[in-house]
């Protein structure tokens, strides 16, 4: 699989096993596997997970081979307008994190979002930027634009802020007269583990810098990456938010349990916080705070919105 996911980061695998065991689920996911399936799996399992595993097969290998060809002088006006248009409609939406032990809010993630109708999602308005080199400029107004409410947070509550690999190239992010650096106690730069740090040079003395301004750092999205755990390694995270991957449907998946105990497991031992991403229903609650999972974050608490969503403290 490693070598696969050097050949072919785009090549989506799935694995199916009659003897499942924690070392293997772990070497799953560590590297990049779609889905991690056990005899028997029902044809209905199988079918899905293989409708999951082409789909994002396919959307990967489109984005590659889309960012391979070199587009119009018209697409990128048209694109460019379209990207100017979207930066003037950008907001901030905050989705509440919460603690699985006690009824309390223990800090927000700032989530991207523009109202101009060309970019449905932001993933689309991000891969704008990157094919219009304007990545810095994104990334700078969403910073400012996220630290404008804090100072109506109660002391001490976080602030998880995505960070592209670009970012980590930017002098502005380590600049600490910079307003973002004001508030660096109070934020946590979350790096997606979806992404290659391998063109980040000097990686360590970056993340060292951005400690000692006061920042901590997270790897977002464990067990949905095609880098496996190596950033885990890299980043040495305070933080480590487990992909709603493995957090959809737990409450009915042994090796799901499985997975998500080793990794708090791991965390503990580290003294890194995790934080269960895209908890629904009650019973995926239940069983996150169960595995020990830190912190909460999911629609069953608050759907993003503007600052600051009012949590379902019910749920709890």
């Amino acid at each position: 699989m490693a070598i696969v996911k050097e050949v072919c980061p785009e090549l989506p695998v799935i694995l199916i096993t009659g003897n499942p065991k924690v070392e293997s689920a772990i070497a799953a996911v560590a590297h990049g596997a779609v889905d991690y399936l056990v005899k028997p799996a029902s044809p209905e399992a199988l079918l899905r997970a293989v409708e999951r595993a082409l789909t994002l097969g396919q959307l990967a290998l489109t984005r590659r081979e889309s960012a391979s060809l070199p587009p119009s002088d018209r697409e990128l006006s048209n694109l460019a307008l379209a990207f100017e248009r979207a930066l003037d409609r950008l907001f901030i939406a905050y989705q509440p994190i919460v603690s699985s032990r006690e009824p309390r809010v223990v800090g927000y993630e700032a989530l991207v979002r523009t109202r101009e109708p060309s970019f449905t999602n932001p993933l689309e308005f991000l891969a704008a930027a990157e094919q219009l080199k304007r990545v810095h400029e994104l990334s700078r107004l969403i910073r400012e634009r996220a630290i404008e409410p804090l100072d109506r947070t109660e002391e001490g509550t976080l602030l998880f802020v995505n960070a592209h690999p670009f970012d980590l190239l930017d002098d502005n992010l380590y600049d600490s007269s910079a307003p973002f650096a004001r508030y660096a106690k109070q934020v946590v730069i979350e790096i997606t583990e979806r992404a290659r740090l391998d063109n980040v040079a000097d990686l360590f003395s970056r993340i060292g810098r951005l400690r000692s301004l006061g920042f901590q750092m997270a790897i977002d999205d464990i067990g949905a990456g095609y880098s496996g755990l190596t950033s885990f390694a890299h980043v040495e995270p305070d933080v480590v938010k487990v992909d709603m991957s493995l957090v959809r449907g737990i409450d009915e998946s042994a090796t799901k349990q499985r997975i998500v105990r080793s990794l708090v497991g791991l965390c503990d031992d580290l003294s890194v916080k995790t934080v269960a991403e895209g908890v629904e229903t009650e019973a995926e609650h239940k069983c996150c705070a169960e595995l020990g999972c830190t912190w909460l974050q999911g629609y069953r608490f608050a759907k993003p919105g503007d600052a600051f969503p009012v949590v379902n403290w019910e749920a709890l």
